[in-house]
């Protein structure tokens, strides 16, 4: 299915995101699954089982999350996309997808580390702590949500442009520039897509041990895919209205039609030309 590439309201960047997640709603969910359900199934509490939980977090969820953005983009682009060539694009840009991926979580990382060690500690010591934490979010928590929504972009231009690293970040806060709050807006609402029906559901079905998890990573997996996918489609407004892709990729889709158009023969030309005459 083909989709016309060009500059989007702020609810038509939501909108064609849904409706792509819908039209391949096989592909994308089942990539999604890769991360839903096994963060629904890892276990939840104080300690380990928190480690363990970020540990999947910096490790597998970026190389399922580049599988989902290339396949996004594939999709958008109007290639073929299947979950064997999604990953295998995964695999190839692995490990510089990763070191970019912890650079952009790295902002994160004193809420992270504040919120890690309250859970190790015992309740007593906790609650001591817990003027400290309060204090860390309430200054950090700004500085890294402008941060990130600047860097968001990040994952497609990994996918498609092939810049790693800080050179990825730059031309993600670069395509932001200008449109910081339009960003964040369309971010915070794919983010309550993600998280509140999700939410609902561990609440609704948290007594149920085995399909409770489950339905919870389904529903999980449906928000990520749709987060996932409003990224690449922002990615690529903001390229047309910065760069007029949407014109650039229209002259080259003609000129590959173009190309393969075979050469009509002489006496072809020479029969339209004389029952012109």
């Amino acid at each position: 299915m083909r989709y016309d590439i060009r500059q989007l309201s702020f609810a038509g960047v939501l909108d064609r995101s849904l409706r792509i997640l819908v039209d391949n709603a096989v592909l994308l969910f089942g990539l999604a699954v890769f991360v839903g359900i096994p963060m629904e199934a890892l276990p939840r509490g104080r300690g380990w089982p928190e480690v363990l939980r970020w540990t999947f977090y910096l490790s597998w969820v970026p190389f399922a999350g580049a599988a989902l953005a290339s396949a996004t983009t594939d999709i958008y682009l109007s290639r073929r996309a299947t979950i064997g060539s999604a990953f295998k694009t995964a695999w190839s840009i692995l490990f510089a997808y990763l070191g970019t991926y912890l650079i952009v979580e790295a902002i994160f990382l004193p809420l992270f580390g504040v919120a890690l060690i309250s859970t190790m500690l015992t309740p007593t010591a906790a609650e001591g702590m817990r003027a400290i934490t309060g204090l860390v979010f309430l200054v950090w928590l700004p500085i890294a949500l402008i941060m990130w929504t600047r860097w968001i972009l990040h994952a497609p231009v990994m996918v498609v442009e092939r810049r790693f690293g800080m050179n990825a970040l730059r031309r993600s806060s670069t395509l932001v520039k200008g449109a910081w709050w339009r960003t964040f807006g369309i971010l915070l609402i794919s983010l309550v897509v993600e998280e509140v029906p999700a939410s609902v559901f561990r609440w609704l079905t948290s007594s149920v041990p085995i399909v409770g998890t489950l339905i919870q990573g389904l529903v999980f997996s449906f928000g990520y895919a749709y987060l996932a996918t409003v990224v690449t489609v922002y990615y690529f407004d903001r390229r047309c209205r910065l760069e007029d892709f949407d014109l650039r990729y229209l002259a080259e889709q003609i000129r590959a039609e173009g190309s393969q158009t075979p050469a009509m023969p002489k006496s072809a030309v020479g029969s339209v030309s004389g029952s012109s005459a």
